[in-house]
């Protein structure tokens, strides 16, 4: 789907439009948290059989012209989809491609240790903000460091 030009509308909006909108910008907030694993397994599937190339000469430049986004938003989602399915055996996956993505920087062993001490440490939804501090207690180092940082 191509994007339409901009238009410009002064006319305000009233209390019954506002109300929509809001309920339509949730509603496609929490289809991108919670449909981050597909969205990574499409776009691993699509830079690994270079399917961009019928419209763009770089994966880079297909992100860029099909949704709008950087490569790296691209690849943090391939990379929370990873995280993902590594930690699907535990019963339960990050409900965001952010939580998801805070994880990424450990290895096997220690995503699955500070997702199971997040899930058992949180009170009520596990957030990205949790999960920093759970790996941060974990590894003694900030939250998005290398092991050498």
């Amino acid at each position: 789907m191509k994007p339409t030009p901009a238009i410009v509308c002064s006319a305000p909006m009233g209390a019954k439009e506002v109300a929509e909108l809001k309920r339509l910008e949730t509603a496609i907030d929490e289809c991108l948290r919670s449909n981050y694993v597909e969205i990574g397994r499409a776009l691993a599937r699509i830079t690994e059989r270079k399917l961009y190339r019928s419209s763009a000469k770089t994966f880079e430049d297909y992100c860029r012209r099909t949704w709008g986004w950087t490569a790296s938003t691209a690849y943090e989602y391939i990379q929370a989809a990873e995280v993902a399915a590594s930690l699907r055996s535990l019963g339960q996956i990050p409900p965001s491609k952010e939580c998801a993505i805070s994880l990424a920087t450990l290895d096997l062993a220690q995503q699955k240790q500070a997702w199971k001490t997040a899930i058992e440490t949180a009170r009520g939804r596990v957030t990205a903000s949790h999960i920093a501090k759970v790996i941060e207690a974990l590894t003694g180092r900030p939250p998005g460091a290398g092991p050498g940082d």
